[in-house]
């Protein structure tokens, strides 16, 4: 082992002590989004509990909703498979859940972080050491560490993004919908809207989308989605191994600048195989989201009358980019940004023009019409093969 290149850094102790920390994790990714997600969604003052009074007054929203879009042709099979409940929860609540749920994720994205190439040595083939660790050790837990620190960033900002559960596009075996109350009074009270207003319009829209996303044939194929970006490139691991590959041994300044920012290492870098399934999958997701907007609309119209404020404020909304939902969007391949709802909207417009929204059925009920990317661009394209599916 090599002497320590840089003498009395402050941080070699703290970097030192945290290496040993995690090399004794069993799920270190887990662990580390933990740690992170929980004081992120709490924020400076703390995690509140919602208004018990102002949780009773929201929460029955959901009956109502729900027995509405029960009568909607379209998605009422899938509203009406048993109970749903939106509970309103507090940011923490939210990422304490979330953390649960994309478990299986995370570990499966730990694994794939863990497939690091070998990292450089001295000439005569001894490990170079960072801070006391030698790099081999450090090399295999930090594509899990990365992993975590994104994960636990990812949730910890989704929690103070997200209006509600079915804002992340991701199947649930669960009935329940949180629903995150200062999130949705933010919104509110920044477009001068009714928040009970606004909480029904989000229960019918949380609920459409769960009756969409939820369908076998949609469930597996986002499932397939995640799998087809963590098996296109171990992305973690491919950064740590770019980054790794500019330490010079002869240097010891760059050895120094690892260990005095160890944070400099996190990041995503997507491949190009990567970035072409984020592109197939919008498509996919414009469709899913376009369907559960035109059926919020249409459900809204009969209980609410003047909605449109609302959807203006949301597409607006929908317009600002966020933190969380970028970096679910790189860790997991699949999530709806602003361009995703836009190309969801045009689609849908482009059926009502042809007085084709019935058409729209044929999604829910047989997965060979969905339609192809190009077919979202280009809604007569598909309205033309769905003939040949007759």
């Amino acid at each position: 082992m090599t002497d320590n290149p840089f003498g009395s850094n402050p941080f070699e102790t703290v970097f030192k002590d945290l290496m040993k920390v995690m090399s004794s994790q069993g799920q270190l990714a887990l662990s580390v989004a933990e740690q992170l997600a929980m004081p992120l969604a709490a924020g400076e003052g703390g995690d509140v509990n919602p208004d018990p009074q102002v949780r009773m007054r929201l929460e029955p929203l959901a009956e109502l909703a729900q027995r509405e879009l029960g009568t909607d042709s379209l998605i009422a099979d899938g509203v009406e498979s048993g109970p749903r409940t939106i509970e309103v929860v507090s940011p923490a609540e939210f990422a304490r859940r979330t953390l649960t749920e994309l478990a299986p994720l995370i570990q499966r994205a730990e694994q794939m972080s863990r497939q690091m190439p070998a990292p450089p040595t001295l000439p005569g083939g001894e490990s170079l050491e960072v801070a006391g660790i030698p790099l081999s050790q450090m090399a295999g837990m930090m594509g899990p560490m990365m992993t975590g620190l994104n994960a636990g960033s990812c949730i910890g900002h989704l929690a103070k993004e997200v209006l509600g559960t079915y804002d992340i596009a991701l199947p649930r075996d669960k009935k329940q919908i949180q629903v995150v109350l200062a999130n949705v009074s933010s919104f509110a009270g920044e477009w001068s809207l009714d928040l009970d207003a606004v909480v029904l319009w989000l229960a019918l829209n949380q609920l459409s989308m769960q009756a969409l996303i939820n369908l076998p044939h949609i469930a597996k194929k986002v499932r397939s989605m995640i799998e087809e970006h963590f098996a296109a490139a171990a992305q973690t691991g491919e950064a740590l191994a770019s980054k790794l590959s500019e330490l010079d041994p002869s240097d010891p300044s760059t050895l120094e600048k690892l260990s005095s920012d160890p944070y400099a290492l996190i990041g995503i870098e997507l491949s190009a195989a990567q970035e072409a399934n984020l592109r197939e999958s919008r498509s996919y997701f414009a469709v899913i989201s376009g369907i559960a907007d035109f059926v919020t609309s249409r459900a809204a119209r009969k209980l609410m009358g003047n909605f449109e404020p609302i959807t203006e404020a949301l597409r607006r909304r929908r317009l600002e980019t966020r933190e969380g939902e970028d970096l679910f969007r790189k860790l997991f391949g699949i999530g709806l940004d602003a361009a995703t709802y836009e190309l969801g909207h045009r689609f849908i417009f482009g059926l009502v023009e042809r007085n084709a929204e019935e058409t729209l059925a044929k999604v829910i009920a047989d997965e060979r019409a969905f339609p192809t990317p190009n077919e979202v661009e280009a809604p007569g394209l598909w309205l033309a093969r769905l003939e040949s599916l007759t």
